[in-house]
């Protein structure tokens, strides 16, 4: 054998090739260079965004546009989602470009108090599942992901209810007020974990908030991406 080739074999167990690169499948852009001159809601409604309990009350919640993005400022006491349904084939992670400017003094899901000033969870497959209780309705399995000050990173918490089709992580957990993050989180991996079986395909996008008796909270959302392999 010569040496060149020993050279290159050394080389390839050295320094292994790179992983070929995600692929983006789709981008929701909150940038304030996104929505032109539309108002906040406005451009939610061209979007497709459709705005579900405290969320339809537009003098409780204002978002607004700031260089960081789409500014959430939650008072204490709200509870609202922000639903886009769409599919999106392919995609087994999604990174989320986000920060807090303040955490709610109470919320902390360790201790049992489930409420977070924002979140992202994604929707999979048509199959609906049980709440636990009556007057809840039946929803597909959700995965969400939020930034928790409190929170262990990477656990998968479960709420009171849909203990069977939800989890919900801290990813990551304690970042400091006013940095921008980036969330990256493996949802089909997690998926299989939680459930022991293969991802669906994603068939929605919703942006929570709640800080029902846990004080009021703040933050901003620049993205959402989703990537496959």
């Amino acid at each position: 054998m010569s040496r060149q080739i020993l050279v290159i074999l050394f080389s390839v167990f050295l320094f292994p090739l790179p992983a070929l690169a995600e692929k983006l499948v789709l981008r929701l852009d909150f940038s304030l260079q996104a929505a032109g001159n539309l108002e906040p809601h406005d451009w939610l409604v061209v979007q497709e965004w459709t705005f579900q309990a405290g969320a339809k009350k537009k003098k409780e919640f204002h978002p607004y546009f700031d260089q960081k993005g789409m500014v959430f400022a939650i008072q204490e006491d709200q509870l609202g989602l922000l639903v886009k349904r769409t599919a999106i084939q392919g995609a087994t992670k999604v990174k989320v470009r986000w920060g807090i400017r303040k955490y709610p003094v109470g919320a902390n899901w360790s201790a049992g108090e489930e409420r977070e000033t924002l979140m992202i969870a994604l929707a999979f497959g048509k199959e609906l599942y049980d709440s636990g209780i009556m007057f809840l309705p039946q929803v597909p399995r959700v995965l969400g992901v939020f930034l928790g000050e409190k929170e262990v990173p990477g656990k998968a918490y479960q709420g009171r209810y849909y203990k069977q089709s939800a989890r919900y992580y801290c990813i990551p957990c304690n970042s400091a007020e006013n940095q921008v993050v980036t969330t990256e989180f493996e949802f089909a991996q997690a998926y299989q974990d939680a459930f022991g079986e293969k991802a669906p395909e994603v068939t929605g996008v919703a942006i929570e908030f709640d800080t029902r008796k846990v004080g009021e909270g703040e933050a901003y959302l620049e993205s959402i991406e989703f990537y496959s392999p």
